[in-house]
């Protein structure tokens, strides 16, 4: 059936996700209790259901008219890129100037430079000393996709 997306607007659902052990490693370097996640017209929320399970969630950030910076964070490794996959769908139809979607990972996370390589983004950079992990600095890596690499990416 696939990961169906769905837009939340609820504070405390976004955080009771964001908290759960599998996302919570992934998300925060420092103390989550000062974590509150913002609800606007450039920031939205996404939680992932696949047969009728949650499967991830993904915050949506507009940074500019073109580019949306991109927080998949997927509880089940399995369905991963299955729920990427949903966003571009949605991303797909957004308004025409919205065109790009970037995402950055610290290089402490492999597996998920992996999955991002392996959804079609593109590493268009490195960010040196930019994230902190158990006081430790690591680079960050930019990766983007823009929608006519998407649409080939699941055309292909």
């Amino acid at each position: 059936m696939g990961v169906s997306l769905k837009q939340v607007f609820d504070i405390d659902q976004i955080l009771s996700i964001m908290t759960l052990p599998e996302v919570k490693s992934k998300a925060f370097s420092g103390n989550v209790d000062l974590f509150t996640p913002i609800v606007n017209s450039e920031s939205g929320w996404f939680i992932g259901i696949n047969n009728g399970q949650l499967v991830g969630i993904i915050n949506a950030i507009q940074i500019n008219p073109v580019t949306i910076e991109f927080h998949p964070y997927s509880i089940n490794k399995l369905t991963s890129r299955e729920l990427i996959k949903s966003f571009y769908g949605y991303f797909l139809k957004t308004p025409r100037e919205v065109n790009k979607l970037i995402c950055m990972i610290p290089e402490c996370f492999p597996k998920t430079v992996n999955l991002a390589l392996r959804t079609g983004f593109i590493d268009e950079g490195y960010l040196k000393e930019s994230y902190n992990r158990d006081n430790k600095l690591y680079g960050v890596r930019v990766f983007g996709i823009t929608k006519q690499e998407i649409e080939a990416f699941l055309n292909g």
